[in-house]
């Protein structure tokens, strides 16, 4: 790359990945809308499974950012 080449900002990088992903659902309804392969296998499959292991990590993180601070508090 050109050190001159200007680099899209992260406001800009978000917005473009959200128009994608509006318009790749659109396109995946559009082609699968006949089929039960799209409801039954990607969404309540793929991303049933990959939301609730995301759900689980958050709840696995957020635990000890709150414990922490409250016996490094009492220790003091």
């Amino acid at each position: 790359m050109n050190a001159e080449t200007k680099k899209m900002s992260l406001t800009t990088r978000v917005l473009v990945g959200m128009i994608l992903g509006i318009v790749t659902g659109f396109v995946i309804r559009l082609l699968f809308s006949e089929d039960g392969f799209v409801n039954e296998y990607i969404v309540n499959g793929l991303f049933d499974v990959g939301g609730q292991i995301f759900v689980a990590s958050l709840k696995m993180l957020v635990v000890p950012l709150v414990f922490s601070p409250l016996f490094v508090a009492q220790a003091r």
